[in-house]
């Protein structure tokens, strides 16, 4: 059987020995241990960023110091290791220990059924038949023959004060009975529908509506008859009168689509001349004698 080598014995002779008292003596790569506490970084849950850019990547259980592997980041190499090496898109690198681990067909497979929401295991099958074991087999005996407790022949002592904290309340008239509350009476379409017609709003009878505008004519068309259109000799006198003395305020035109009327010029006048009209001119009640 071969003796395992002594831990404290090995160096490192291609990288530089520390002679410190927390400092590594050995590397601890240089030699193949089934011992994991000879590795095992102690480092804890923290940024492995924060040994970037020192010579070793932790600590062991004696507080010594482990030094990097030699890894080669060299772009290049990185760039060839793709295309020769055939086990390339299965390693991973050990942030832990800084050394590359190459994953097993086992570990692979684990990989893809947890990326695939499966069970890790894959002799595990969660949809197993159900065996009701209380009801599919008739026992002669009960699944449980635990004899009654005595609390269960014993009036209960916290239910006891309970009550006598609630008759003494009763006593002293500081716990009375809560009001009964009346539900409302679903609503009923049984009331007058005419109760109040003859009780008017003086205030309604005062208001006068205001006239409706003129109701458009066919002059007003896009495409009016030509009947509607002005001759020239019309449309000269029509520019003559005063626009008080005119019979429209606008001359008829035709078009053959109405995507080709343009807009009123005077739309904005009128709309404010109807309004000046509701706004100021009064209003006065006549009645007519028939």
């Amino acid at each position: 059987m071969e003796n395992k080598p002594d831990v404290k014995s090995i160096r490192n002779d291609t990288e530089p020995v520390f002679t410190g008292h927390n400092k590594a003596e050995i590397d601890e790569y240089e030699y193949d241990s089934s011992d994991e506490e000879d590795v095992l970084n102690t480092i804890g849950n923290i940024p492995y960023e924060w040994y970037k850019d020192y010579i070793h990547i932790g600590y062991d259980v004696d507080g010594r110091k482990i030094i990097k592997p030699k890894n080669d980041d060299d772009k290049v190499q990185e760039f060839l290791n793709q295309i020769d090496d055939p086990n390339y898109w299965r390693t991973v690198k050990d942030n832990l220990t800084g050394q590359k681990v190459v994953l097993s067909d086992q570990d692979v497979n684990l990989v893809k059924r947890i990326r695939d929401a499966k069970c890790p295991d894959p002799t595990y099958n969660p949809y197993e038949s159900f065996i009701d074991f209380f009801t599919y087999e008739k026992l002669i005996h009960p699944v449980t023959n635990r004899p009654e407790p005595k609390a269960a022949f014993i009036p209960s002592l916290s239910e006891k004060r309970l009550v006598s904290k609630l008759v003494s309340a009763i006593k002293k008239a500081r716990l009375k009975p809560k009001p009964i509350i009346k539900k409302p009476k679903p609503f009923e379409f049984n009331y007058d529908l005419w109760e109040k017609e003859g009780k008017k709003n003086p205030r309604l009878d005062r208001y006068i509506p205001a006239p409706k505008p003129k109701p458009p004519g066919n002059e007003e068309s896009y495409n009016p008859p030509p009947e509607y259109l002005f001759t020239e000799e019309e449309e000269k006198e029509w520019l003559e009168q005063d626009p008080e003395d005119r019979k429209i305020n606008f001359i008829p035109r035709s078009y053959r689509s109405l995507r080709q009327v343009p807009a009123y010029s005077d739309f904005i006048k009128e709309r404010f001349e109807r309004s000046l009209d509701l706004y100021l001119c009064p209003r006065v009640r006549k009645n007519r004698i028939r």
